[in-house]
């Protein structure tokens, strides 16, 4: 078995990073793979340094008006020819065996969708992942809260490996209407075709963190959730526990904002009865630690002492 793999690479003002992204694909050990560079209306001088692989029979570059990351990603998706898919962004780089190592896991569990490791880098200092490996069945209690909880694989698409045929069988795409977590969409849809996940012990991805997220892109985050919640809601109301979790811990994230960056405070009365409304169900969840809950308790009743939490927190 020696499935093909495309790469998909969205890019948008990457001269710093697009070359050593894209030469770090062409390293893979495991040679059945194309690479498909998406230039999203590039400004700067990606476009003058994509040319140095137009010869590179491994690489197509395709060139957009610039419509953002999920556009890119669907321009590219319609154009895969192979058995598999993964995704890389246009500043981080991955290991010569991060296609080898998943397209194994794939093989050796027959599960629908493969996920690697993340070295998450700042700046000097490198943090690994720790997710929970092996294979989880759908039909497992703990499907949804492994992808969803803050130390899981998220809704991450560039740390995994996914099957073409799924995706086009479920007509699944980006949406484009969503700037913020459209990745964690796009995940959620697939996840709800599938049986099962392998969640392998390398860590082949290298992921440059960037700064926290601001006021903006964390209210668009919750958004984003709150689309997903309607997801579950149509699929099976039990589920929806998981995703109410992760607001509450959304709407507690946008009070220690308000108070430590002095904005929005008109709106944290709001917050507050948001992050209380779905709360309920964050204390009594068993995947939440006892700091986070102690840290949302604190938040909620004493926000006076949101510094000290966010020590703590951390």
């Amino acid at each position: 078995m020696n499935p093909s793999v495309s790469v998909i690479v969205p890019v948008y003002n990457g001269e710093k990073t697009i070359e050593r992204c894209i030469q770090s694909i062409l390293k893979q050990t495991y040679k059945n793979i194309s690479i498909i560079v998406v230039d999203d209306g590039s400004t700067d001088q990606t476009e003058k340094i994509l040319k140095k692989f137009v010869d590179n029979d491994k690489v197509t570059i395709l060139h957009e008006k610039n419509s953002g990351a999920s556009h890119a990603r669907n321009v590219a998706i319609q154009k895969v020819k192979t058995d598999l898919i993964s995704f890389v962004d246009s500043d981080d780089y991955v290991e010569v065996d991060f296609v080898k190592n998943m397209v194994e896991g794939l093989r050796v569990s027959n599960a629908d969708m493969c996920i690697t490791g993340i070295n998450y880098i700042y700046g000097d200092k490198v943090k690994q992942s720790k997710y929970k490996k092996g294979i989880i069945n759908k039909n497992n209690k703990n499907f949804w809260n492994t992808v969803l909880k803050a130390n899981g694989p998220m809704g991450f698409i560039w740390n995994k490996l996914w099957k073409t045929s799924i995706i086009r069988n479920n007509r699944i795409k980006f949406d484009e209407n969503v700037i913020i977590s459209e990745d964690l969409l796009f995940c959620v849809e697939y996840l709800f075709s599938i049986d099962s996940i392998n969640i392998i012990s390398n860590y082949d991805y290298n992921y440059y963190v960037k700064p926290n997220m601001s006021f903006q892109v964390s209210e668009l985050y919750l958004k984003t959730l709150q689309k997903i919640k309607l997801i579950f809601a149509s699929k099976d109301k039990d589920l929806n526990d998981d995703v109410d979790v992760q607001i509450s811990m959304g709407y507690i994230n946008l009070i220690r904002k308000s108070y430590l960056e002095q904005k929005e405070i008109n709106k944290i009365t709001e917050f507050r009865m948001q992050a209380k409304k779905y709360g309920k169900k964050l204390i009594y969840s068993n995947y939440v630690s006892y700091k986070q809950k102690i840290a949302y308790v604190l938040t909620l009743y004493f926000p006076s002492c949101v510094k000290i939490i966010d020590r703590f927190k951390n």
